[in-house]
């Protein structure tokens, strides 16, 4: 239909493409007004002779352009119709699950995902609560299946970039799962869990969904689209692309060359791109304001303790070792809040509860030991806090 009236369209490499067509769904394409215009009234003439009928109210117009309003100035407003009724001009659309914004950016679907991601744990935490709540590994798994596989949806595309909504919704279910405060760091918690950051999945698609493309061809649109893609170096999406590479100690063409002779690259990308996430984690730890003696305590592995059948003593044991239980980590605080909350004397940290602290029993033990992985510092910070309840100094 379009082909023949070869009317409107958009150019990708050596392809022209007028639509995109998936079970009832069409989207139709042109680089300019007066051919979309044109491509709407043959669209008309052809449902007329067909006697096929087109839902104006689910029908959207979408006007991509570069910076949006802000960077191009004021635009015109057009007036877009199908017959006699008007078609709504959006700046959102949601198209096979993505969402799409007029400036071709993931901010759109990224902010959708985080929305139903938040829904879901929020539907699905108090079930994980009675069923799940003795078991952290399971409590993860929950998330792995059921959050962060939404997640992950387009993560082709988006991939490339870390998303810091994204990121914050899983720091926040771990926080739940900890039982650790709001405030407590994300890093440290993500050290504390050692989980990888949602960006090492991401990442891992968009690399893979490229290599399918570069070695099966699976696509010819899409393969013109990534010839148009390498074209704008330093821009969009394929600055973002370079970036990944970058941080991974490679660049772009480097990566293009292994390729070509035959280097699979994927795993070694996403082993990389690991390993730099926990030098970044590590670094803001010991560069940390909040608990900055929790570099002593990190293990290699997960620590033994979350694997306790008590999740009550699983949280005593996170919140003294993610530096809830010190006042004195809280440095937004004035000094007087920052005190020890038994003895009101000096400022409460894990040294002065263990050796100065007038309300305890003086311990031989270190830090380290009393904060140790496998939880044998335990019946102290019970202690600890059972003190606190008794003399009524808790806030």
């Amino acid at each position: 239909m379009f082909r023949k009236g070869q009317a409107g369209g958009v150019v990708v490499g050596k392809e022209k493409v007028w639509s995109l067509a998936y079970a009832d769904d069409l989207v139709v394409l042109a680089r300019e007004e007066k051919g979309m215009k044109e491509m709407l009234g043959n669209m008309e003439k052809y449902m007329r002779r067909k006697k096929l009928t087109v839902n104006v109210e689910k029908s959207k117009m979408m006007v991509f352009r570069k910076g949006g309003e802000r960077g191009g100035g004021r635009r015109k407003i057009n007036e877009w119709r199908w017959e006699k009724d008007k078609i709504e001009e959006v700046k959102e659309f949601k198209y096979l699950g993505y969402v799409r914004n007029e400036r071709n950016t993931a901010a759109a679907h990224v902010r959708e995902l985080v929305k139903k991601a938040n829904k879901i744990i929020g539907a699905v935490w108090g079930i994980g609560e009675r069923k799940f709540g003795h078991d952290f590994r399971r409590r993860i798994m929950m998330f792995d299946s059921l959050v962060k596989s939404v997640m992950m949806y387009g993560a082709e595309i988006w991939g490339w970039r870390e998303q810091k909504g994204l990121e914050g919704v899983q720091g926040k279910y771990l926080k739940w799962v900890l039982g650790v405060e709001r405030e407590t760091p994300g890093y440290i918690v993500m050290e504390e869990t050692k989980r990888d950051g949602i960006r090492i999945e991401a990442g891992k698609r968009a690399i893979r969904f490229e290599d399918r493309l570069i070695e099966r061809g699976e696509c010819r649109i899409l393969q013109e689209c990534l010839k148009e893609k390498r074209k704008e170096t330093g821009k969009g999406v394929w600055k973002e692309r370079e970036a990944y590479f970058e941080r991974n100690g490679y660049a772009g063409a480097e990566i293009e060359r292994m390729r070509e002779g035959g280097r699979a690259m994927t795993d070694e990308l996403v082993q990389r791109d690991r390993d730099v996430q926990v030098q970044e984690r590590r670094t803001r730890i010991r560069e940390s304001r909040y608990n900055g003696k929790y570099e002593k305590i990190i293990t290699e592995e997960l620590p033994k303790y979350l694997g306790r059948e008590s999740r009550k003593e699983r949280v005593i044991i996170a919140r003294f070792r993610c530096g809830n239980e010190e006042r004195e980590n809280k440095y937004w605080n004035e000094d007087r809040i920052r005190v020890c909350r038994m003895c009101g004397e000096k400022k409460e940290t894990i040294e002065h509860l263990l050796n100065e602290c007038v309300e305890l029993r003086e311990r031989d033990e270190s830090r380290e030991e009393m904060l140790n992985e496998d939880g044998r510092g335990i019946e102290w910070m019970k202690n600890v806090e059972w003190r606190r309840r008794t003399i009524g100094g808790e806030g």
